[in-house]
């Protein structure tokens, strides 16, 4: 299955979603989704999103950076 991820132009990571269960000991109610936030070692409880709200999230990003 293809979740979103987002990539700068240097190929950093900024986020990627997953729903792999190899997270299970971190207790997440989400689980087994979870969100890989700026590092893949940083991993936070987040549902399955929709696409609209990853358009979203990828927006808020951008402006966040252009300030």
């Amino acid at each position: 299955m293809c979740l979103p991820t987002y990539i700068n132009q240097k190929g950093d990571l900024i986020f990627r979603y997953d729903n792999d269960p190899h997270h299970q000991k971190l207790n997440f109610p989400s689980f087994p989704h979870h969100k890989h936030d700026r590092h893949e070692d940083n991993i936070v409880s987040s549902k399955a999103p929709f696409l609209e709200e990853v358009f979203q999230e990828i927006e808020d990003i951008n402006n966040e950076l252009s300030l």
